[in-house]
């Protein structure tokens, strides 16, 4: 009954862009680690992106004020960009589970030693995929069930390093493939 409760709740949360202080990666995160030490540690709902030459900071709107101030006494370049609606149909759809995931990757992030940030991630990836075998069934059947995990994995970092322009050859390759592994394969065998 406590988790029906606990994601039936319709938090408003608003969304804040923090400018060009990116390239000093280590103000950007005091900023950050300041935001939420003075103002966002009793939200159970505020949580931070990193988007190259801005950081998005959510947080509840009943924090909207005293983080307007906080930006504003310390001088910090933002914009205040409203109501939290996201730009990812898959987010938006189902918000209320990932207004709470991304809140406790944040907090992981802040608690995290980078010493035990890859074994972190690939616990975090691992379990979602056991969490979905049960419902995958299409893809189990199809790569296996013992490799389907590794496969989609393999497309993910092939497709994101493609996104980000990481690999020149791969440039928008993810985008093309639209997350269709046979569609990936075929492209990457044309290289």
């Amino acid at each position: 009954m406590y988790f029906k409760k606990y994601l039936t709740r319709k938090p408003k949360i608003v969304e804040f862009h923090l400018l060009d202080f990116n390239e000093d990666m280590e103000a950007a995160w005091t900023r950050i680690l300041e935001l939420y030490n003075t103002i966002l540690k009793n939200d159970d709902y505020w949580h931070f992106f990193y988007e190259g030459k801005y950081s998005i900071i959510r947080c509840s709107k009943k924090y909207k004020n005293n983080v307007e101030k906080h930006l504003n006494n310390n001088n910090i370049d933002y914009e205040y960009k409203g109501p939290w609606i996201d730009g990812s149909t898959y987010v938006e759809h189902h918000k209320q589970r990932f207004i709470h995931i991304f809140h406790e990757y944040s907090m992981l992030a802040i608690e995290l030693d980078e010493d035990n940030f890859v074994s972190v991630a690939d616990r975090v990836c691992h379990c979602f995929f056991n969490h979905c075998t049960y419902m995958a069934v299409s893809l189990r059947q199809k790569y296996g069930i013992n490799m389907w995990e590794g496969d989609i994995m393999g497309h993910l970092a092939i497709s994101r390093a493609g996104y980000i322009g990481k690999i020149d050859t791969l440039q928008g390759l993810g985008r093309r493939a639209k997350h269709d592994p046979d569609k990936l394969i075929q492209e990457l065998k044309n290289i």
